[in-house]
Formats: C-alpha cells, sequence, structure tokens
C-alpha cells in the first residue's frame, strides 16, 4: 500500500477497524521466515522490548532516546545518538515494523503503539 493512502483508523493508535485487519493480520499468522526478518535486528527487537513495558502510544522522541539510552548501555544517549536513533526508526524499523502488522506507526502524529 502507498504511504500516501490513508487508511480508515491511521490516526487513532488504539482502534483497529475492519480494514485494518486486512492490512494488520494476527501476527501469529506471519510466515516464519518474516518473523526471523523482523526480529534479525537488534534495534526492533528493543523497539518491542520498550514498547511491551507500555500499554499508552508513545512518541517516536521518547522511543528514540529510550532505545539509544539501551543501545550504549547508558540512563540518557548524547543528542547524536539520539537523533541517529531517531531517524532510522522513523525511515526503516517502524515503518517495517507496522508495514507487518506488529505495531501501529502513525507518521503524521509520530506515535507508535500496538
Amino acid at each position: 500500500m502507498p504511504a500516501d493512502e490513508a487508511v480508515p483508523g491511521d490516526g487513532d493508535l488504539r482502534h483497529r477497524t475492519a480494514n485494518d485487519q486486512r492490512r494488520y493480520p494476527n501476527t501469529a499468522e506471519l510466515h516464519e521466515s518474516d518473523r526471523h526478518h523482523l526480529l534479525e535486528s537488534d534495534r526492533r527487537r528493543l523497539v518491542l522490548a520498550i514498547l511491551g513495558e507500555r500499554t499508552q502510544p508513545v512518541e517516536l522522541d521518547t522511543l528514540a532516546a529510550a532505545v539509544a539510552a539501551a543501545e550504549e548501555g547508558v540512563d540518557r544517549a548524547d543528542g547524536d545518538a539520539h537523533d541517529r536513533v531517531t531517524v532510522s526508526l522513523h525511515h526503516v524499523h517502524l515503518p517495517k515494523l507496522d508495514d507487518y502488522g506488529v505495531i501501529r506507526y502513525d507518521r503524521e502524529s509520530n506515535t507508535v503503539g500496538w
């Protein structure tokens, strides 16, 4: 699906519509090779671990700060690391996880949730 096509419910990460169910299949139904592909990235595994500790959608900036800090093994990562992670999450990892239906990433509001 082209990135510029709107999907009903995209603005609200807490609710999935019938149209979303076609786009976001049950993740248990993902082919084994797709699951391996998604989990081969340390950064994507960190994203899933961090999101697993939350019950509400999180802003990209907050998620990026947590991922950068975890990758560097510190409480708070420096600005350059945070910026690199933000760009990587926004352009690579979150869209990929969203495309497979593992998470919901709203590119307009930069929020991530289940």
